[in-house]
């Protein structure tokens, strides 16, 4: 298979099952009839292909086999080759092809097929010369007997495929009334409609009829085929609720002979109609890929060769490559946003189902796309607008901006890798589409915009963000908000998914294996720090020893892996004025991207304040004056202050147990670390480098807040390592690291402070200075 086939299997299908090598224009109405959607799918085929007399003859042999088209003695077809003396005998100046059977008989069937397409008033007739019965031919317009014999070919092969109850005969008289210009009148719709007696099956129908019959005696020693023509009438009670039965049947006769007539029509009906559904979607999601690759053309999808050093550094260390086979920003993807969508979206995978092919993940500007998000196939590339901090959840105009559109581009990631097919052309969600294409009809929206809605994978995306926003309970920056899918006043493509079909959508993605596992862990706010439940202990933590204990296991528990230990850096730096116990338990139970100020339970007790229920607390170590640690209640100071909100004289007691630290500037400070031991080294290895940029990390957020701050993170290369590495190397790296960076801060401080100088070159005149 070639590489353009791998990534369009679409097109390699409908290639392989009738020849289209193009694409063009097909749109079907709501109210197209059975026979009218067969005929525009068999015109489409014959638009999108190259065709040449063995396509013709082969499709004229399909034509006639598969409904015993003027073949009334049911001969085998041996052979149908392009004659041009069958247009001397029929006199005709149109492409004739003669059909040779295996029984050489006196009888010739030829095929005149019209060139022109202006024989369709004639399409599927047979006749015969008057004066020679023997010599018998069909008539067809090339357009149509050509998409005719292809649809016929694959349609019958899919029945004959399948167990079916229905006579074959009985399928193919259905075929010949779909293949004919005789049954394109309304009045014969009827035909290609199913019916609310076909709909009830054999048991159905029994309870719901009794027989007409003067006496039990008729019935006795009567065989099947007596019973059929036993005229039954419905019950009275059975038409009750069931008005289209009531109108046709209430006080009439019915033979069971008639149900089994109607119950096979309706399965005919519905085998066809489900068939030219799934190739209908099959072709409205080929053109959609193909809108998508010319949106996105080879140039301006290629990795970027002049990207900004820091923007490739990010690039290259970001935790989600365990997630996407490549990660790519533009130049101008702020930075710092970046790290906060990182984490967003580490939060979700790391509870989100993973094909066998990871994909790309690409954050750029996509004003000239129109598009908030998009997923490319052929590329297997999710790219998402992305923009700067402050328009992470709105842009100007009040539109959700990229990040927002995640879930919908991964719900098209699933769609197209959880099976060997598409998700969204299977047959079980082939009904969700029908009923969302019916509630959109009642809209406003174009037609171009409802095509484009309806095709089956964005139905599929849209569907995957309402399950995983309503039924599994998502939140976060990566997906919509309630005013978005609020069935009665949310957006117009998500108040088209009403309770009813939301009730069978939500259970169609349940049954998918994949999401049912995962669905219980999916009910987390991804825009939150990621918590796990703190560690617990029946014993009293008022006992200094116990709480030792416990933040010896809080050590372990932060330190287990490097992702923990990833988290457990970044709050270290903003958090130095604590010991490492109080950190580590502080992080444990509060679990916040940033620990506040923790204020013990004796200071309140002299500011004669008492903590409201809601303040945040945490169990931790004070130092009494004796210098012996004890264990205490602390408050979270922005809380105190909160609740001391009015109070002046408190909040000013409060706000001076805050003794925060200086800050510098960001770029003087990592010129002074630039002059220690923590300066980067060509012969540094890698566990080395990781322990540099962990304290380098540290220090700065300690000495200048980081003004553009992002989480810690190790390289792949740092993970990679770390992951192999002893369990005991996470710990003593955190250790090492932050006793290095508690001495090393205060070399730094001092360097960082200003000092006074005095030029002593130039002598000090008293005389000014008295008299300053």
């Amino acid at each position: 298979m070639s590489e353009d086939e791998i990534k369009h299997p679409l097109a390699t299908l409908m290639k392989q099952k009738y020849g289209v090598t193009k694409q063009s224009s097909l749109r079907l109405n709501s109210d197209d009839s059975l026979f009218v959607v067969f005929r525009k799918i068999a015109n489409y085929i014959y638009k999108n292909g190259e065709w040449n007399d063995q396509d013709y003859a082969d499709a004229i042999k399909s034509y006639l086999e598969n409904t015993d088209r003027g073949n009334t003695d049911k001969r085998e077809i041996v052979s149908i080759v392009k004659d041009p003396g069958g247009q001397q005998v029929l006199r005709t100046n149109r492409n004739t092809y003669i059909i040779n059977y295996e029984d050489k008989n006196s009888k010739k069937l030829y095929f005149i097929l019209d060139q022109d397409n202006k024989s369709w008033s004639h399409q599927g007739d047979n006749y015969y010369k008057v004066y020679d019965p023997n010599v018998t031919w069909v008539i067809g317009n090339q357009n149509y007997t050509l998409g005719y014999g292809k649809l016929l070919n694959d349609l019958m092969q899919e029945w004959q495929s399948t167990k079916q109850e229905v006579p074959l005969d009985e399928f193919k008289a259905q075929l010949y009334r779909l293949t004919s210009h005789k049954y394109a009148k309304k009045s014969w719709q009827t035909q290609f409609q199913e019916t609310a007696l076909g709909n009830l099956s054999y048991q159905e129908f029994m309870t719901m009829t009794e027989p007409i019959v003067e006496n039990e005696e008729d019935l006795s020693g009567k065989g099947p085929e007596e019973l059929k023509r036993i005229s039954r009438r419905f019950k009275a009670s059975a038409l009750q609720n069931n008005e289209q039965l009531a109108k046709q049947y209430l006080g009439r006769r019915v033979r069971l002979r008639s149900w089994q007539t109607a119950y096979e029509a309706n399965q005919i009906n519905r085998f066809i109609k489900n068939y030219l559904e799934k190739t209908y979607n099959i072709v409205r999601q080929q053109r959609y890929e193909r809108d998508l690759d010319k949106q996105t053309h080879a140039k301006s999808w290629e990795t970027k060769k002049n990207i900004d050093k820091a923007t490739q550094q990010i690039m290259d260390r970001s935790s989600l490559h365990q997630y996407f086979s490549k990660i790519e920003l533009d130049n101008d993807v702020d930075l710092k946003a970046f790290g906060y969508f990182e984490d967003e979206v580490k939060r979700l995978m790391s509870h989100m189902p993973l094909a066998n092919d990871k994909n790309i993940l690409r954050l750029r500007k996509l004003g000239n796309h129109r598009a908030l998000g998009m997923y490319v196939p052929s590329l297997d590339t999710i790219v998402l607008e992305f923009r700067k901090q402050s328009e992470v959840r709105k842009d100007s105009n009040g539109d959700t901006v990229g990040i927002s559109s995640f879930i919908h581009e991964y719900g098209h990631y699933l769609d197209y890798h959880l099976s060997k097919w598409p998700l969204s052309l299977e047959n079980n969600f082939k009904p969700l589409i029908t009923q969302y294409t019916k509630n959109l009809a009642n809209s406003n929206l174009s037609d171009s915009k409802v095509e484009y809605l309806t095709t089956p994978t964005e139905v599929f995306a849209r569907g995957f963000e309402l399950w995983s926003y309503e039924s599994a309970k998502l939140r976060g920056n990566l997906i919509g908000q309630e005013k978005e899918y609020n069935a009665k006043t949310g957006a117009i493509e998500y108040q088209a998914f009403d309770s009813s079909l939301r009730e069978r959508l939500f259970n169609y993605f349940d049954q998918i294996p994949q999401l049912k596992e995962i669905k219980p862990e999916l009910a987390i706010d991804t825009s939150q720090f990621e918590k796990v439940k703190p560690l617990e202990t029946k014993e009293d933590v008022s006992d200094a020893h116990v709480l030792k204990d416990l933040s010896i296991k809080a050590l372990q528990r932060w330190t287990d892996n490097p992702e923990k230990l990833e988290q457990l850096i970044s709050v270290t730096g903003t958090s130095m004025q604590m010991n490492n116990p109080n950190r580590l338990l502080a992080l444990d139970q509060l679990q916040w991207e940033k620990l506040p100020t923790m204020v013990p339970a004796q200071e309140l007790k002299q500011l004669k304040m008492t903590p409201d229920q809601g303040i945040h607390k945490v169990r931790g170590f004070v130092q009494k004056s004796n210098k012996h640690w004890i264990s205490s209640e602390m408050y979270s100071l922005p809380d105190l202050l909160k609740q001391a909100k009015g109070d002046l004289e408190l909040t000013k007691q409060l706000k001076a147990l805050d003794k925060p630290q200086k800050q510098y500037n960001q770029e003087k400070v990592t010129k002074l670390l630039d002059q220690t031991s923590l300066k980067f080294k060509n012969s540094d290895n890698t566990i080395t480098k990781a322990f540099k940029r962990a304290e380098r990390y540290i220090l700065l957020d300690s000495l200048s807040g980081q003004v553009n701050r992002q989480p810690f993170r190790f390289t792949n290369e740092e993970r990679e390592l770390l992951n192999k590495a002893v369990p005991e190397l996470l710990k003593v790296m955190y250790l090492r690291v932050t006793e290095a960076a508690s001495k090393e801060e205060k070399n730094l401080r001092t360097k960082l402070q200003p000092t006074i100088s005095k030029n002593i070159s130039v002598p000090l005149n008293r005389s000014k200075t008295i008299k300053r």
